[in-house]
């Protein structure tokens, strides 16, 4: 099995992280794989946010947290059951926030899900935990931004933790549908 289907098979949606620091080698890597993703007409509608400062990242996750909760109970219940503190970004150490022109190519989200899905790989090969979190962006958009200090013109649509896995969780069972594939010949 090659490298790449390995890194495929193995990556999980990592829900608690070690409080250990990432190396900014491994970031590094994991930025590399992210900036060749391919885009639409090679646009490369993202920008990076790599934030290991806690406070900003509370700043972010507590109102997303306490917003989430009252509505989404079961999401950051399951969280706290695990032992993790913040619930929306699982303790991690470091979050990557994945911004975009608001007024761009109708492909960015598409672009930028590449871009995500090369992060989280890479970060698997490297030994890493990852997670894409869409559910805060719309709930605490005005913190985001503000946290991030963003331009006026410019969203985040998407967050991925980073971290070592606390493989005190143990992970479900990777079951896969077998009715979502047809092959016409």
């Amino acid at each position: 099995m090659s490298d790449c289907i390995a890194s495929i098979k193995a990556r999980r949606a990592c829900r608690k992280f070690l409080p250990t620091p990432v190396e900014k080698e491994k970031l590094t890597q994991i930025l590399e794989a992210a900036q060749i993703a391919p885009s639409a007409m090679n646009q490369q509608p993202w920008h990076f946010y790599v934030v290991s400062n806690q406070d900003i990242i509370a700043q972010i996750s507590d109102p997303a947290q306490e917003i989430i909760g009252k509505e989404r109970p079961a999401f950051i219940e399951r969280a706290q059951k695990n032992g993790v503190k913040s619930g929306v970004f699982y303790d991690a150490p470091t979050v990557i926030f994945i911004s975009c022109k608001k007024e761009g190519t109708r492909f960015r989200q598409l672009d930028i899900g590449i871009a995500t899905e090369n992060i989280m790989l890479a970060a698997t090969s490297l030994g890493l935990g990852s997670i894409a979190i869409g559910c805060f962006v719309d709930v605490v958009k005005a913190q985001t931004e503000a946290a991030l200090k963003l331009s006026a013109d410019e969203e985040v649509l998407i967050a991925i933790p980073i971290g070592y896995a606390d493989n005190s969780i143990p992970l479900p069972p990777q079951n896969r549908r077998a009715d979502n594939i047809t092959f016409i010949e």
